[in-house]
This record gives structure tokens, C-alpha cells and sequence, in this order.
């Protein structure tokens, strides 16, 4: 399947079959809900609901309104991932600012990475860092075209970071392009 634009909304991703997808991509927003709206007044406060990808409809709740729990919002929590059945899912590339990033408390890290684990993808490839869409693009290009030549996740992703690394003469060498 593939949405844009409107058609991305957190409906159609909640309703996606994933028994039927092996490898999965999304390209948007990656945000803390609690730097748009104040997430305790919202019982919000819960770091698997504060870390989010941001879907056709968010631009509403990071904007100040309120919409009520009973209906999808284009908020996707981690905890809303979770609670979906993505077992079959072997490979998740979520090119999202700081989509690695969580929560850090006493039994591990609380955010995206977590909700997409506990809905059982077996690989993840998110950033820890601001995306420069540019050299995303072709980090993307690149890691698709390498398992497509046969290569495991791992061989795949390193070329493709290679690549990444020397592309413009080395311009984006420095690591706060790729991680």
C-alpha cells in the first residue's frame, strides 16, 4: 500500500493488514507531543503517548485543539503502534526526526522503537538525530536497491551509509547526516 498526503492518515495505518507487509517504510514527522501541547493536562504524560509519528490531520492537535479520545487524530503514539499486530513485519525503516530517541526509565527506553517492538517488527532503521531530507532520500535509494542486489539488512544499510558518507565529494560525512 501506499499514502500520501491526506490519504497517510492514522486510520488507514491502524487498519493496514501487516500480516501481508515484510518490509515497511514511512517518511514523516517524528515529534514529542509534550513540546506542542501541555500532555499532563491530556493524561498525556505517559512517554509511549507523548512519542509520536505526526499523520495527515496532526497539524489540528499541535496547533492547540482537542480532539476527543474516541476519535483518531493523526497523533500516532507508540503506544497505539504497540497495540497493533505487526509480527510479519521484518524490516521497519521509520524516517522520522529523532524516531530512536525515548524515554529513558528504570526497565529500558520508552518510545517509538519500543511500540514498534512490542508490536513484534523484528528490524527497525530510525534516526536519532534532525533528517536532512536530501541525504535521507538517497540513504533510502540506496538501502533498497542494496536488498534488492541479494544483500542482508546489515550490508545493506552500511553501503548505503558508505555511499552517504563520500556522495558530493564528502559533504555529508559528518555523522549528524546519518544517524
Amino acid at each position: 500500500s501506499f499514502y500520501c498526503d491526506g490519504t497517510a492518515t492514522e486510520v488507514r495505518f491502524k487498519s493496514e493488514h501487516w500480516n501481508n507487509v515484510d518490509v515497511f517504510f514511512i517518511e514523516t514527522h517524528g515529534l514529542f507531543l509534550s513540546n506542542y501541547v501541555d500532555v499532563s493536562t491530556q493524561g498525556k504524560d505517559n512517554p509511549m503517548e507523548n512519542h509520536t509519528l505526526a499523520l495527515a490531520g496532526a497539524s489540528y492537535v499541535l496547533e492547540g485543539g482537542i480532539v476527543p479520545d474516541s476519535i483518531d487524530d493523526g497523533i500516532l503514539t507508540a503506544k497505539e503502534i504497540s497495540e497493533l499486530d505487526m509480527h510479519n513485519v521484518d524490516l521497519a525503516v521509520v524516517s522520522a526526526c529523532k524516531s530512536a530517541l525515548g524515554e529513558i526509565r528504570e526497565d529500558g527506553v520508552y518510545g517509538l522503537m519500543r511500540g514498534f517492538k512490542q508490536a513484534g517488527v523484528r528490524s527497525l532503521i530510525m534516526a536519532t538525530d534532525d533528517i536532512v531530507d536530501y541525504v535521507s532520500g538517497q540513504l533510502w535509494i540506496q538501502l533498497f536497491r542494496n536488498l534488492a542486489k541479494g544483500m542482508t539488512k546489515r550490508e545493506a544499510l552500511l553501503e548505503g551509509l558508505k555511499y552517504i558518507r563520500t556522495m558530493d565529494d564528502g559533504a555529508f560525512s559528518h555523522p549528524k547526516y546519518w544517524t
